[in-house]
């Protein structure tokens, strides 16, 4: 089965690297191996401990009144912690990206947040769905932001420790019957022939998630319980109702992207209506029925606001039948009210968010089922499916007591507006928007933007080039340029704005490796090596109305793929790999394999792209 256009990645074979730069990393890695098992060895032995340390009590109290807030550890603050700076000295434009990934790119932004040595010269930080996860807790958990910045900490400990605390949250959620990972509704499943409906939508599901080891799970409630250990109040926490505990300098901007249609409350669903500046490229989105970007933009002083690029006047979603349609302005874009934290990690992690979309369902199922299964498909959808994409909530909605429990209930329709998907499907780095942020803030004079090349841009990737050569010329096949519609490519492959910002073609030369890293499997037996490269160069911008870049600007750039493909490091762990249906992962517990998968992978990503970085940043001024 073809993977979603998420996790589709394909493997760039050129090999340049220098002979002396290799030896030296072989011969760090070899090092960096032998302290790797060292670690391991002191890991087990503490990981035990970690897991007792975590009071159950303390976390059923988080579950069932995650409002209140549980006591955060108490840790003292680093004098690196940077606050919002003072200093009337501007800044130079310089982004970190963290692209999408699952726990994958959330390990691999950790051991890289340490590379940079001093986070006030960030001035924007942007993020999608697992790198998001990274961002949100590196922004708004003063817990998370000490121990991801303080070197006296070794990395794989810290890496370690988050695993064990996601592992205890999910467990005391199953243990007080909170169904995360049981995504149909039960009400319309057992209704005949739903039952029957439900299984053939099982045995589609299924491979999905085999591919690439990602759960099916209610989406909303599960990113609840994956952020809430460092971040309270997740779930009753609006942006700018209070600073940001962890980096408060820069800039948070946060990929997601919107169907061109939803389930909203059971049956009922809800089209995509936009109208642009010009007008023509408008109606031509809505008859192309494509995705479209949009970010949250999120300032230093808390303020924040939803971005759709420069082509975007106004959102609006139709509902009713065709004859009595309905149009009715989404307050996306002019709302008073900033998001709740929990939807907008939920909007932008959204891998499988496309089974939320009515359009994108219909075309699966067209393509995967004879037309007996497609007809009995059709009367029971959506089923609960559509809980895998997280949903846009209308303003002033409140998850009134704010308990996970409460999270698993159907929303009103009154509370529901239209759905989200990962921010994958229109630019899985979230480099493109960030760079029209950059740009803006020049244009305001927020910035020092006098050098030659006066942009820079640090973009992560879990394991592939696909990301970038998205943002490059001649990437995508077919008439799919700048400020153009990309066409669909297939059921999982609505059409989309093209997220061309660069004038330049794919660079097939100048990759060079950072890291030569053994690959682990769950029980922490070695089953090959992973090399992971890096390029770095100037690009030029060019128009792109969809993103908000404007054309003609010089970009630094330097991008790091780890390499890490799925059988080596799956995307997403289950708390409980044997009862979550994913026949790929091994039968290890979470806290186990981010023991012996993401923790070594953080000490080689860190300890071979911590020079690479530091360098580059001496390279570009910073």
């Amino acid at each position: 089965m073809a993977l979603n256009p998420c996790e589709k990645k394909c493997y760039n074979t050129v090999e340049v690297e220098e002979a002396a730069l290799l030896d030296d990393v072989e011969a760090r890695a070899d090092e960096q191996a032998t302290q790797a098992v060292a670690r391991q060895q002191r890991a087990k032995l503490t990981v035990s401990a970690v897991l007792i340390a975590l009071s159950l009590v303390t976390l059923v109290s988080l579950l069932s009144n995650v409002g209140e807030g549980a006591p955060a550890q108490k840790v003292s603050q680093p004098s690196h912690i940077i606050q919002a700076s003072s200093s009337t000295r501007k800044r130079k434009p310089f982004t970190f990206a963290a692209s999408g990934g699952g726990f994958r790119t959330m390990v691999q932004a950790m051991a890289f947040a340490r590379a940079i040595s001093d986070w006030s010269t960030v001035s924007h930080l942007t993020s999608n769905s697992g790198g998001n996860w990274f961002a949100s807790q590196f922004v708004y958990s003063k817990n998370f932001y000490s121990k991801v910045t303080d070197a006296n900490i070794d990395i794989d400990e810290v890496v370690t420790a988050w695993g064990a605390q996601y592992e205890t949250t999910v467990a005391t959620a199953m243990d007080a019957g909170l169904e995360v990972f049981i995504v149909f509704d039960a009400a319309t499943s057992r209704v005949p022939p739903c039952p029957q409906a439900a299984k053939i939508i099982e045995n589609i599901m299924v491979p999905f998630s085999n591919s690439i080891g990602l759960p099916a799970a209610k989406w909303m409630p599960f990113n609840a319980l994956l952020l809430g250990y460092e971040i309270p109040d997740i779930t009753s926490l609006r942006y700018g109702q209070r600073t940001m505990s962890g980096l408060a300098s820069a800039t948070l901007v946060q990929q997601t992207t919107l169907p061109p249609d939803a389930w909203t409350s059971g049956k009922a669903t809800a089209r995509l209506i936009v109208t642009s500046a010009d007008g023509h490229t408008g109606s031509e989105f809505n008859t192309s029925h494509a995705t479209l970007p949009i970010a949250h933009v999120v300032r230093p002083s808390g303020a924040s606001t939803w971005y759709t690029g420069s082509n975007v006047d106004s959102i609006s979603r139709a509902t009713g039948s065709e004859k009595n349609e309905q149009v009715n302005p989404l307050p996306l874009l002019d709302s008073a009210e900033p998001p709740l934290l929990l939807e907008v990690a939920a909007a932008s992690s959204s891998a499988f968010g496309g089974l939320g979309s009515p359009m994108i369902v219909d075309a699966l199922v067209k393509e995967k089922l004879p037309p007996a299964e497609q007809r009995i498909v059709n009367m029971c959808l959506p089923l609960g499916i559509e809980t895998q994409a997280g949903p846009l909530l209308a303003p002033s909605t409140e998850l009134e007591d704010s308990t996970s429990r409460r999270l698993m209930t159907p929303l009103p329709s009154s509370d529901f507006q239209f759905r989200f998907l990962d921010g994958c499907y229109s630019d899985d780095t979230g480099a493109a928007m960030a760079l029209a942020q950059m740009q803006a803030d020049c244009h305001a004079g927020e910035l020092d933007c006098s050098d030659e090349v006066p942009y820079r841009l640090l973009i992560l990737d879990d394991h592939s080039y696909d990301p970038l050569r998205n943002l490059m010329a001649g990437s995508v096949p077919g008439n799919c340029t700048n400020n153009t519609i990309c066409p669909s490519t297939g059921y999982w492959y609505p059409a989309r704005p093209s997220a061309q910002i660069f004038a330049e073609s794919f660079p097939e030369s100048g990759w060079k490796t950072y890291a030569v890293a053994d690959a682990y499997t769950g029980e922490g037996k070695v089953m090959g090596n992973v090399t992971s490269k890096f390029w770095k160069g100037t690009l030029t911008t060019v128009d792109n109305k969809w993103f908000g870049v404007v054309g003609g600007d010089k970009v630094s750039v330097i991008y790091l793929s780890s390499n890490y493909d799925d059988s080596e490091a799956s995307v997403m762990i289950p708390a409980f790999s044997a009862n979550s249906g994913i026949g790929m992962l091994p039968q290890v517990n979470a806290s186990t394999y981010f023991q012996n998968v993401y923790a070594p992978m953080a000490v080689s990503q860190l300890t071979g792209g911590e020079p690479v970085i530091r360098k580059w940043l001496r390279e570009v001024g910073l």
